[in-house]
């Protein structure tokens, strides 16, 4: 087969993937447009350096590289200010790199003062690593929380403060959740998914019902 006709059809190949990616990117941008509109809330396309940089103390925005925020939905939830926003970033290089993609709704209000934590679902590796001195705050009177949830933080004191029975509970009830905070801003995710448009709301109230458990 001649060599050139190979690589034509590489180069075909690839820029078809590129073309459905930036369309499918187009078509998620727009319906999250739509979707901020109907909740009265602003948007923004662009990449948001700032806003990445400010959450740069965070857990998730520590990881990786080649990190960007964009499709950036901004208003208010009672005395919140809240934004929600795809985020991504990339781990490793080459053939072993691999691209990272979430919604995450960030709240924020000078009012609130939370310890710094992360907590995210609990997998193999992390109970490996506990052997190993790997922090992860447990609660004997929930042992389902403490089996699935990895807890970390400097303050552990404030954080089992922070964490009551009904805030165990729901994290038992809900899976796969992701949680971090710090002084007045709180980040909702689930980690490597992006909520569709659609489902938005629904991923607003669940971050809000979060909020709500940790402020009480």
């Amino acid at each position: 087969m001649n060599i050139a006709l190979i690589v034509f059809g590489i180069i075909a190949v690839v820029g078809g993937v590129i073309a459905i990616s930036m369309h499918l990117q187009k078509k998620r941008t727009e319906a999250m447009r739509s979707v901020a509109a109907t909740m009265n809330f602003t948007f923004a396309e662009k990449p948001d350096t700032a806003l990445r940089e400010r959450l740069s103390h965070l857990h998730l925005f520590s990881q990786g590289h080649s990190k960007k925020i964009r499709n950036v939905l901004t208003g208010r939830a009672g005395e919140m200010d809240v934004r929600v926003f795809d985020y991504r970033y990339t781990t490793g290089g080459g053939k072993n790199s691999h691209t990272w993609r979430q919604t995450v709704m960030l709240c924020e209000s000078a009012k609130m003062s939370l310890p710094k934590f992360a907590l995210r679902p609990e997998h193999f590796f992390h109970k490996i690593g506990q052997v190993f001195g790997l922090q992860d705050i447990d609660f004997d009177s929930h042992p389902d929380f403490s089996k699935r949830y990895l807890l970390k933080g400097d303050d552990e004191r404030e954080i089992r403060k922070l964490f009551d029975t009904d805030t165990l509970s729901f994290y038992e009830s809900h899976s796969k959740l992701s949680t971090e905070a710090a002084g007045h801003q709180l980040i909702h995710y689930h980690a490597s998914k992006r909520v569709p448009p659609e489902k938005l709301s629904e991923f607003i109230r669940e971050g809000v019902e979060v909020l709500t458990l940790l402020r009480t």
